[in-house]
């Protein structure tokens, strides 16, 4: 008569890599999702952390646009201190700056929009950077306008601090 001999519980590779793959899978469909949730605005260390893309994601004339076609999400966040990441653009191609812009990383057709970038000044100088960065201050919600009555700008801030990620 043999004996029952149960089989042995084995951890192997194709465990790992199904267990990583469904892991990475649930990240990356659960993750974006979060942005409607909270509007792309999450409080952190005394600033609020605001995704930049969710920030300029909305319908916006760049002709004739008033303040009240700006979501009152976004508006509530004029004179508030927030935390930004994107890419520094500067038009004059300087290597210091007091004035730049920071735009995302949109796949763009032709410049960005009014509402897709942050119009950024600084008090003191700061070294341009060439890769991705995170700035700190204060966000100022406003519409300016060109001669002609188009819109230039729609957010602007007041610097606190730059630094490279």
């Amino acid at each position: 008569m043999e004996s029952f001999r149960p089989t042995r519980f084995r951890i192997n590779v194709r465990l790992f890599l199904f267990i990583g793959l469904a892991s990475a899978l649930f990240i990356w469909v659960v993750y974006p999702a979060r942005l409607p949730v909270n509007g792309g605005v999450e409080d952190r260390d005394g600033y609020k952390r605001v995704n930049l893309q969710a920030l300029g994601y909305f319908n916006f004339g760049n002709d004739r646009a008033t303040i009240d076609d700006v979501p009152s999400r976004i508006r509530k966040l004029d004179g508030q201190k927030v935390a930004l990441e994107g890419l520094m653009y500067s038009p004059n191609g300087s290597m210091r700056l007091r004035d730049f812009q920071l735009v995302g990383r949109f796949d763009y057709h032709g410049p960005p929009l009014a509402q897709q970038r942050v119009f950024v000044h600084s008090p003191v100088e700061v070294r341009y950077l060439d890769g991705e960065c995170r700035v700190r201050g204060t966000l100022h919600v406003r519409i300016e306008e060109d001669e002609t009555g188009k819109v230039i700008s729609v957010f602007r801030m007041d610097l606190d601090k730059c630094r490279e990620l």
